[in-house]
């Protein structure tokens, strides 16, 4: 089952080699209204070329700007389901920074110690009892409204259903006392995303707001996001600090130009895998079981075939131009690029490996 996983991360690598990287201008905004509230917009396309870039930039100031239409929809998210083998190995690398071999080791002792349901599993299922559980827990710390029953089911056909999702096996302990930080840290992680299995969606408002430019073709957009209910968020990690709130504004409504930036930015290659990601992969091609993801991972560190490791970027220059205080300005800034932490990278002897495998 390793030579799957190697030809992944060779054929990646071999992408990222090949990509031919195309810069391009984006252009965002501050904008304010009549009452002096201030917020982001971007502009709807960006310019190939820095000379396009400059005459947008100098027609903007001459500019007059409105807001043409206003579209407001209610939406909502869902909570994931609770935990399996692969998506507690990812959830723990992107989270607590904790590789695939750790995640298991500290699971499989979470698991001994009777802490949690059993840690290699592929199923989605809780136990009725679990359900019931899950319940009284919401409603005894968040209320009736917080509460949604949910039953998920399987979507892989070969899933083996003998065992439960993972899920603590006393859902009235949120924490458990003697554990130690990384057994801890994990075991909250469970918690916290089986019990948000069973709760309510999180009701938000999504506005879009396009603005005209009196000058020009293009137009901004702004684009927002208020909770108006939290649901299942007040227990699973929601960055609020990352969502925008908008002003209140109305069609017709005028609209001035605070200060602006049209900023040279480069192509990417697609990333290079995280174990975590590796996982992901895998278990979408249906390579391998839960119980054998770690092992597949690791096994081709080990044997050096992939080797995890950070690395270094290197400094690009991107030019830039701006409008702050009614003047434009143009200067070259620097910026580092291809930063890796803990990424995977196939070895000279991968390549041979592949290359003789698919031969």
């Amino acid at each position: 089952m390793q030579s799957p996983v190697v030809r992944l991360v060779v054929e990646r690598e071999r992408e990222i080699t090949a990509h031919s990287t195309v810069s391009s201008y984006k252009v965002k905004a501050t904008l304010t209204d009549e009452t002096n509230e201030l917020f982001e917009v971007k502009l709807n396309e960006d310019f190939a070329t820095q000379e396009d870039a400059q005459n947008f930039v100098e027609g903007m100031l001459e500019a007059t700007m409105k807001v043409v239409s206003v579209e407001t929809k209610p939406s909502k998210r869902s909570p994931k389901a609770p935990f399996i083998t692969s998506t507690l190995q990812q959830e723990a690398s992107q989270k607590l920074g904790f590789s695939v071999k750790q995640t298991m080791s500290i699971a499989q002792n979470l698991y001994r110690e009777g802490a949690i349901t059993y840690m290699r599993t592929d199923s989605l299922n809780l136990s009725e009892e679990a359900i019931t559980a899950a319940q009284e827990a919401i409603v005894s710390s968040y209320g009736l409204d917080f509460h949604q029953a949910r039953r998920y089911k399987t979507k892989s056909s070969s899933a083996q259903e003998a065992h439960e999702a993972i899920r603590p096996t006393d859902l009235t302990k949120p924490s458990i006392l003697g554990l130690d930080n990384q057994s801890a840290k994990l075991y909250s992680l469970v918690y916290k995303r089986t019990l948000a299995s069973q709760m309510s969606d999180a009701q938000l408002q999504k506005t879009k707001i396009n603005i005209d430019i009196s000058n020009r073709n293009e137009h901004f957009i702004a684009d927002g996001e208020v909770l108006s209910f939290s649901g299942f968020l007040k227990v699973y990690d929601y960055m609020a600090a990352e969502d925008k709130l908008l002003p209140r504004l109305d069609v017709g409504d005028s609209l001035s130009l605070v200060n602006l930036i049209s900023r040279e930015s480069f192509s990417r290659a697609k990333p290079r895998y995280t174990e975590a990601s590796l996982v992901k992969e895998i278990e979408q091609m249906g390579i391998g079981r839960p119980s054998t993801f770690a092992t597949m991972i690791t096994t081709v560190q080990d044997r050096n075939y992939v080797i995890k490791e950070s690395r270094e970027g290197v400094q690009r220059d991107y030019q830039q131009i701006e409008i702050v205080d009614g003047v434009i300005s143009e200067s070259t800034q620097s910026e580092t690029t291809g930063v890796e932490k803990n990424k995977l990278f196939p070895t000279s002897v991968a390549y041979i490996l592949v290359d003789f495998l698919l031969n």
